[in-house]
C-alpha cells in the first residue's frame, strides 16, 4: 500500500502539473483515453464527455495562470499544508514518547506514521482507515509493547485537538466579523 500510495500520488502530481502547464499533451492523452473508453462501451456519449474534459482543462489552465501570478500565496498554502500534515504525524510521535518510547526511536515512530499516511492516501476513504490502522499497528508493534493503545490515543488526540483548534479559529473569525460589522455601522 505504501508503494501504491507513492506511485498514485506521483502520477496525480504529474497529471495535475501537466493539466496546468501543458494543455495540448493532456488533451491528446485524455482524448485517446476517452475514445478508448467509448469503444469499450464504458462511456456512451463521446461529445458530452469531451465537452466536460475541455471545461476541466480550461479550469486547470486558469488555475495555472493564477499560480504564476500568485506564487507567494502558493508557497504560503504549501507551507501551511506541510505544517498541518507534520503536526498530525507528530501527534503519534509525541504519544509514542509519552507512553515510554525511547527518544532514539522517535524517528522510527515518525517514519511509521508518515508511511501510514502515504499508504492510506491511495485507498478510497472507507478502506484508507483500515490500511492506516494496519500500517501503524505493524510498524508500532516493533517499537512499543501495546501498539493498539498508542494508535487509539494518537487518533483520539489528533481528532479532538483538530476539533478544538478549528472551533477556536472559527470563534476568532466570528468575533472579528462582528467587530468589523460594528465599525461599518
Amino acid at each position: 500500500f505504501i508503494i501504491i500510495g507513492a506511485v498514485v500520488q506521483v502520477l496525480f502530481i504529474v497529471l495535475f502539473v501537466m493539466c496546468i502547464f501543458n494543455e495540448k499533451l493532456v488533451l491528446a492523452v485524455c482524448r485517446f483515453c476517452l475514445k478508448l473508453l467509448c469503444r469499450m462501451k464504458i462511456f456512451h456519449d463521446y461529445d458530452e464527455h469531451y465537452e466536460k474534459l475541455l471545461s476541466m482543462i480550461k479550469q486547470y489552465k486558469e488555475c495555472g495562470a493564477l499560480l504564476r501570478r500568485e506564487t507567494g500565496l502558493l508557497i504560503k498554502v504549501f507551507l501551511c499544508n506541510l505544517a498541518q500534515r507534520l503536526s498530525v504525524i507528530l501527534v503519534s510521535v509525541c504519544v509514542f514518547l509519552a507512553v515510554g518510547g525511547k527518544a532514539v526511536c522517535a524517528f522510527k515512530a515518525f517514519s511509521v506514521q508518515a508511511l501510514a499516511v502515504l499508504g492510506s492516501n491511495a485507498v478510497p476513504i472507507p478502506g484508507a482507515v483500515g490500511v492506516a490502522d494496519y500500517i501503524l499497528l505493524s510498524g508500532f508493534k516493533q517499537l512499543v509493547h501495546d501498539p493498539v493503545s498508542v494508535e487509539l490515543l494518537s487518533r483520539g488526540m489528533s481528532f479532538y485537538s483538530t476539533i478544538l483548534f478549528c472551533g477556536i479559529l472559527l470563534l476568532c473569525v466570528l468575533i472579528k466579523m462582528k467587530t468589523v460589522k460594528k465599525h461599518d455601522l
